[in-house]
């Protein structure tokens, strides 16, 4: 489909819907040339690769289509945006029970910042041709957008933007903690106090020691998948596996480049697992396993350690991203953490009014409980030792 825009963008501009399938190469070199300027700190999302990878995978919820804006003059390709249609849920829960799934009409732009050039304008026109290609949807979700971003703050201050469109972070601004990698290891090392230099290397002697002799394998190819899918049968229960990717699943994404995990064996047998993609120098950290009898020799903290090695060394990645949340192994005087928000940007039908304000107002109220049963939980425990039964229970589930 070939939309034809005449906005108010200094560059006059076309754009074009097209899904996976072969490339044109003009389009393919553009594709590269953007990516390698794009300031999304989930550039791997953009990545022809990773939109090649889940327009495979079935799934009649989600469909994939690039947006292709072009110069109206010269033909010349100025964006390339890769974007995701599917189910998006606002859920309301207590604890682990859901009581209500607000649903949205959303369409993903996947690494959150819009792939193209340094025109203002260009990006809020390309914006409002999200929606005109998209008459069914009414929200633009952003699943990692920095807050210090400049396509964030250009959000936030633009007047026309603002008249159109609201602006929903969902559970407010999160810290990604990342580690930025310098060229070598000594210099990584170089970060730390020689105490804790030597914590790390006895961790890893205190492991061999216990577990048998250590080695680390790299798994980047799609004929090394079957040993990375047995062992994280090994290492999770059974009710867990449905959450990861099958092992077809992972193979698809070594065939394309971007699949990096590790397996940390101890005489054989897997003991700890990084499971994650990895590109433009940057490494995604997914999920760090390890077996749990041997927790108390910290097998997740010396599989990071080792490969962060293998990182810096062969394989030369700038940047470990955890994403959301404090990665459990981790070195803190090495951590930069980034606030990013899962961001949406959603025009103002009085339905989506309805769903974001009672999202928030659901939000706050029990986070402002949970804040309440926090202060209260010393009292609570003595409460509980010296009240009769019932007003001990009374306030237990208060």
């Amino acid at each position: 489909m070939l939309t034809l825009h005449d906005p108010k963008a200094d560059i006059p501009f076309s754009t074009e819907l097209l899904t996976a399938g072969p490339l044109e190469p003009a389009l393919q070199q553009a594709w590269q040339t953007l990516l390698a300027h794009s300031k999304s700190p989930e550039k791997v999302f953009q990545t022809p690769e990773y939109f090649a990878f889940i327009s495979q995978i079935p799934n009649k919820g989600n469909s994939q289509e690039l947006l292709v804006a072009k110069d109206a003059l010269s033909q010349e390709i100025i964006a390339v945006l890769p974007l995701r249609a599917g189910r998006r849920t606002l859920c309301l829960n207590i604890g682990n029970y859901t009581v209500l799934h607000l649903r949205l009409r959303a369409i993903a732009l996947l690494g959150s910042i819009p792939l193209t050039t340094d025109n203002l304008s260009l990006r809020e026109a390309l914006i409002d041709s999200i929606f005109q290609n998209f008459p069914e949807k009414n929200t633009i979700a952003m699943q990692s957008l920095p807050k210090d971003s400049d396509f964030y703050q250009q959000l936030r201050s633009s007047k026309s933007i603002r008249k159109k469109y609201g602006i929903f972070v969902k559970d407010g601004w999160r810290a990604c903690h990342t580690t930025p990698l310098p060229d070598t290891y000594a210099s990584y090392l170089g970060h730390f106090k020689a105490k804790k230099r030597y914590n790390l290397n006895g961790q890893i002697k205190l492991l061999e020691k216990n577990a048998g002799l250590l080695q680390l394998v790299r798994i980047d190819a799609p004929e090394h998948i079957p040993e990375l899918t047995e062992a994280i049968k090994k290492l999770l229960p059974v009710q867990t596996l449905k959450s990861f990717l099958n092992e077809e699943q992972f193979t698809n994404l070594a065939q394309k480049k971007i699949k990096l995990s590790y397996i940390l064996k101890c005489n054989g047998i897997a003991h700890a697992i990084i499971i994650g993609i990895k590109a433009e120098g940057t490494y995604h950290i997914h999920n760090i396993l390890y077996d749990q009898d041997k927790a108390e020799y910290s097998p997740g903290t010396s599989v990071l350690h080792l490969a962060i090695e293998d990182l810096i060394d062969n394989l030369k990645i700038s940047l470990i991203d955890y994403g959301y949340g404090s990665p459990e192994h981790s070195y803190q005087s090495s951590n930069v953490p980034k606030l990013r928000g899962h961001v949406f940007l959603y025009q103002r039908t009085w339905s989506n009014l309805l769903m974001f304000s009672t999202y928030s107002a659901y939000s706050t109220l029990v986070n402002g409980v949970k804040r309440l049963v926090s202060r209260l939980q010393p009292v609570l425990g003595q409460m509980q030792h010296k009240a009769p039964l019932p007003v001990a229970l009374c306030l237990t589930f208060l």
